[in-house]
């Protein structure tokens, strides 16, 4: 065998290793697919019970503050690694701690209120 075939040969293997190395597996997920799992439940947010409901990428949410049911959408991760979700038309968020047990919900205008699962 040639130089110049063992080294095309020696390439294509590490250029396999790099492709097979660099893909995301099956179980591998994206914020986004993990956040459908994540936020969804009863949750404390400041003096106010909530319930989120997953709705595929939209998260609806009924509080006792708002006259008629919300919804959010994951936005992105923060530098912290928190999830963040804005509501449709931006003006309220939560920011998620990664496990999703706790964060903080804002409202312009409005002081910052804790949130936590119940």
């Amino acid at each position: 065998m040639s130089s110049t075939v063992k080294h095309g040969l020696f390439l294509l293997s590490f250029l396999l290793l790099i492709i097979g190395c660099t893909q995301k597996k099956n179980s591998e997920k994206s914020p986004e697919e993990l956040s459908s799992s994540l936020f969804e439940g009863n949750y404390k947010v400041g003096d106010y019970e909530a319930i989120v409901y997953s709705m595929h990428r939209t998260f609806e949410i009924e509080m006792q503050i708002f006259a008629q049911p919300m919804m959010f959408y994951f936005d992105k991760l923060d530098d912290e690694g928190n999830y963040i979700y804005l509501s449709d038309d931006q003006s309220m968020r939560f920011s998620m701690k990664p496990d999703h047990k706790s964060g903080t919900f804002y409202e312009i205008n409005e002081a910052p209120l804790p949130v936590s699962k119940e």
